[in-house]
């Protein structure tokens, strides 16, 4: 199990009810799902998280799904009010085997579900549905007979595989030197290959792992959190160094950041299942 578990926690600060269920195999974070129909506002930010999420509305009006890359900074993304959305998260780094695509390619952009999957049987059976547990099967009858395929060896992508793999299992903290040494390629080879598939800088990824750690760890279970050992914990030089990274992915301080979640009931609004 990888040590970084993707969260967005705005989205469920802006929902009315969240519901996620872990999945944690085949490139898959989790599926979640909520509603539009209790929030002050349309907009929902989303946090730098290194992953791609499929998006459904299922509005029965008019009905979408789009294909979401990760965000390079916070930013707003929108949503219809009175309305049921279904939504896949991979886990960091990995692209859907549904979608014929780089990750550079979707990088802080929204491309519609219809311009990189063909199959209509699929969308039709999610946004017609209300059933969570249903829409889940839906999706992984059709995902799974692209996956074996998917994961049949290549060496690039195996290179690619093995440097996500580490960077996300060490929560960042992890150089491309290290990498480097591992893996028997020159630290500009990865540097270059990476950023050509991912669109972005190891270092930035790592970042994001790191970032990611921090909101897992940043729970609402005791009174007193001792930012500093936290800081150490997370991988940062040192308590400024920690907070400075935290507002520049989430426009907040852990401290704002906590008492924001404590606000918005975001324990209530989680239901995992």
């Amino acid at each position: 199990m990888s040590i970084v578990l993707p969260k967005q926690p705005y989205f469920v600060m802006t929902t009315t009810k969240y519901y996620k269920s872990m999945v944690l195999n085949y490139g898959i974070s989790h599926f979640y799902s909520f509603m539009m129909d209790e929030i002050k506002d349309d907009a929902m930010m989303a946090v730098p998280d290194g992953c791609i999420d499929i998006l459904f509305c299922c509005d029965s009006h008019s009905p979408s799904a789009k294909v979401c890359g990760t965000v390079l900074q916070p930013s707003y993304t929108f949503a219809r009010k009175n309305c049921y959305y279904f939504g896949v998260r991979f886990l960091p780094g990995h692209i859907p085997c549904l979608c014929h695509v780089n990750m550079a390619e979707v990088l802080a952009q929204e491309i519609p579900l219809e311009a990189l999957l063909k199959d209509k049987d699929m969308f039709y059976k999610i946004v017609e549905s209300r059933d969570f547990a249903y829409q889940q099967k839906v999706f992984l009858k059709t995902y799974l007979k692209h996956y074996a395929p998917y994961t049949a060896f290549n060496v690039k992508n195996n290179l690619h595989n093995f440097i996500v793999n580490r960077m996300v299992s060490t929560a960042g903290n992890i150089s491309i030197q290290e990498l480097s040494q591992e893996t028997g390629y020159t630290q500009r080879y990865i540097n270059q290959t990476f950023r050509l598939s991912y669109g972005m800088s190891p270092k930035i990824f790592c970042r994001m792992m790191r970032f990611q750690y921090l909101l897992d760890n940043l729970g609402l279970e005791t009174d007193f959190i001792d930012y500093a050992d936290l800081a150490v914990a997370a991988g940062y030089y040192d308590q400024p160094h920690m907070v400075k990274e935290f507002k520049a992915f989430s426009m907040n301080t852990p401290k704002k950041y906590l008492n924001e979640l404590r606000k918005e009931n975001y324990s209530g609004r989680l239901i995992i299942l």
